[in-house]
C-alpha cells in the first residue's frame, strides 16, 4: 500500500477515523489518570511506611540505648571500681569498704536481671567488661516483624507513572493521526450524472479541513487544532499534576528519614554521653576525697590519696568502656543497614536529607505551576473554540 492509497482511504473513511479517535482517546485518556491516581496513592504509601519504620527503629534503639544500656553501663562502671580497688583491700580500710560495696552491688545486681536483657543474658559481656549493644540491638530487632520497605510502593508508583506515560503517548499519537486523517483532501472522483449533487456526509465529530475550501478550511483548521489541544492538554496537565504529586511524596520523605536519623543517633550519643557523665562522677569523687583528706592525719592523707588515685584509674577505665559499649561496628552484625546508618549518622547527613527535601518541593512548586498554567491554557482553549465558531457564524451569515 502507498502513501495515496492510504491516504484516499483515510479521506474516504473519515467518520471510522473520528469514531477511533474519539473512542481511543477516551479511553486512554480514562486509563492514563486511572494510573497517575494509583501511582500518587502508592507514593502516599511510601510516606506512611518511611513513619512506620521510623517509629519501630525509635522503639528498638529507645530500649537499647535509653533503657538498658545506660543501667548496663552503670553496672559495668561498679565492677570497674571494684576491681581497681581490689589490691588496695588488705592496706587501705577505706578502700576495703568501697571494694566490697562495689562487689557486692554489681554481683547483686546481674543477679536480679530479668533473662534476655542486657544484664540477663552471658552472651551479651564484653570480654574486658560492660555489655555488646550492637548484639542486643540485632537480637531486638529479630525478635520483631521484618520493618517494611519504603522503596517497595514508591517504586510501584513510579512504575504506574511510567505506564501512565506511555498511554498519555499513545493518546497522542492517534490524536495526531486523526488530525492528519481530517486534513487530507477528499480524492476526486469522476461523477456520473446520478452524482453530480453529491454532498460530503454531513455527520462529523470535530472539523474536517479536509472538506473544507478557502476561508472555510482555515477556520475548520483552527477548530481542529482547538480539539487537539482539547485532548492532549488534560493529559499533559495530569503529568504535571503526577510529578507535584511525586516530589511532594518525596519531600515529606527525606523530612521523615532526616528526623528519623537525627533521633537514632542522638539516641545513642546520649547514652555516650550519659556514660562519660556517670565516670566522671567517680573522678568528682577521689578529688573530693582528697580535699577531705587534707585536714585529717597523715595516714589518712596518705589513704584517701591511693583511694583516690584507684577511682581516677576506674574513671578513666570506665569512659574507655563507654566508647566501646557505644561504638558501631563496621559491620551490620545482624542489625538492618538502613538503622546502622542511622546510629552512625551525623550533622552532614542531616543537613543533606534537608537538602533533599527541599529541593523536592522546589521541584513539587515547579510542576505545581507548570499545572496551573496548563489548566488556564484549558480553560482559553475553551473559550477559543467559542470564539472561532461565533466568528465563523457571523462570516457565513454575511456571506449568505
Amino acid at each position: 500500500m502507498n502513501l495515496r492509497t492510504l491516504r484516499d482511504r483515510i479521506g474516504g473513511n473519515r467518520v471510522v477515523v473520528q469514531i477511533i479517535a474519539i473512542v481511543a482517546g477516551a479511553t486512554l485518556t480514562f486509563f492514563a489518570g486511572w494510573r497517575y491516581s494509583d501511582a500518587a496513592s502508592a507514593w502516599q504509601e511510601a510516606i506512611r511506611v518511611e513513619v512506620a519504620r521510623s517509629g519501630v527503629y525509635q522503639d528498638d534503639t529507645r530500649q537499647v540505648y535509653a533503657n538498658e544500656g545506660p543501667f548496663a553501663f552503670r553496672v559495668a562502671a561498679t565492677q570497674i571500681r571494684a576491681d581497681v580497688l581490689a589490691p588496695l583491700a588488705d592496706t587501705n580500710p577505706a578502700a576495703r569498704t568501697q571494694h566490697q560495696i562495689a562487689a557486692q552491688t554489681a554481683f547483686a545486681v546481674r543477679k536480679a536481671a530479668d533473662p534476655g536483657t542486657l544484664l540477663g543474658e552471658p552472651k551479651y559481656a564484653l570480654p574486658g567488661g560492660g555489655s555488646n549493644l550492637h548484639l542486643r540491638l540485632a537480637d531486638v530487632t529479630a525478635a520483631r516483624e521484618p520493618t517494611p520497605n519504603p522503596d517497595i510502593p514508591r517504586r510501584e508508583g513510579d512504575a504506574l507513572a511510567r505506564l501512565a506515560g506511555w498511554t498519555a503517548l499513545l493518546t497522542a499519537v492517534i490524536t495526531g493521526l486523526a488530525v492528519i486523517g481530517a486534513c487530507v483532501r477528499t480524492p476526486r472522483r469522476r461523477r456520473s450524472a446520478r452524482s453530480r449533487n453529491f454532498t460530503p456526509d454531513p455527520l462529523k465529530f470535530y472539523e474536517q479541513p479536509g472538506e473544507a475550501t478557502g476561508e472555510e478550511s482555515r477556520i475548520a483548521l483552527v477548530l481542529l487544532a482547538i480539539w487537539a489541544a482539547g485532548v492532549l492538554l488534560p493529559l499533559t496537565q495530569l503529568v504535571f499534576s503526577s510529578q507535584e504529586q511525586r516530589y511532594q511524596a518525596e519531600s515529606a520523605r527525606h523530612t521523615v528519614q532526616a528526623r528519623s536519623v537525627k533521633s537514632l543517633s542522638l539516641t545513642r550519643t546520649e547514652f555516650l554521653t550519659t556514660a562519660h557523665q556517670t565516670a566522671q562522677e567517680g573522678s568528682i569523687a577521689a578529688t573530693a576525697r582528697e580535699i577531705d583528706a587534707v585536714y585529717k592525719d597523715s595516714r589518712s592523707v596518705a589513704e584517701a590519696g591511693e583511694l583516690a588515685r584507684a577511682e581516677e584509674t576506674a574513671a578513666g577505665r570506665s569512659a574507655a568502656l563507654a566508647d566501646i559499649m557505644a561504638r558501631i561496628p563496621p559491620s551490620a552484625g545482624g542489625v538492618e543497614k538502613e538503622l546502622t546508618t542511622a546510629l552512625a549518622s551525623g550533622a552532614d547527613d542531616w543537613n543533606s536529607l534537608a537538602v533533599r527535601s527541599a529541593e523536592e518541593t522546589r521541584k513539587a512548586d515547579s510542576a505545581s505551576l507548570k499545572s496551573n498554567i496548563t489548566l488556564a491554557l484549558i480553560g482559553l482553549v475553551a473559550l477559543s473554540e467559542v470564539v472561532v465558531h461565533l466568528v465563523s457564524t457571523r462570516r457565513r451569515r454575511r456571506s449568505g
